[in-house]
């Protein structure tokens, strides 16, 4: 059994929502650097993003058909 294209993506959106996760276990730690707050701010909006990206792309090669992928 081979993965498509849709594997991989939906495979990339749950690397990112397990990355987001952990970036907001760290900002919920009480933190008195404010530029760590800032970063893990920043880092949240481009993973974001990143999910917004990675599902519209999904939408876009769903009609399509692909080879598997080994």
């Amino acid at each position: 059994m081979g993965y498509n294209v849709i594997d991989l993506i939906n495979k990339a959106i749950n690397i990112a929502i397990r990355k987001k996760d952990i970036y907001i276990n760290i900002g919920q730690r009480k933190c008195d650097i404010p530029s760590v707050e800032i970063v893990l701010t920043v880092l949240i909006k481009q993973i974001d993003n990143t999910i917004q990206y990675y599902e519209t792309l999904k939408k876009e090669v769903g009609d399509q058909n692909f080879e598997e992928i080994d």
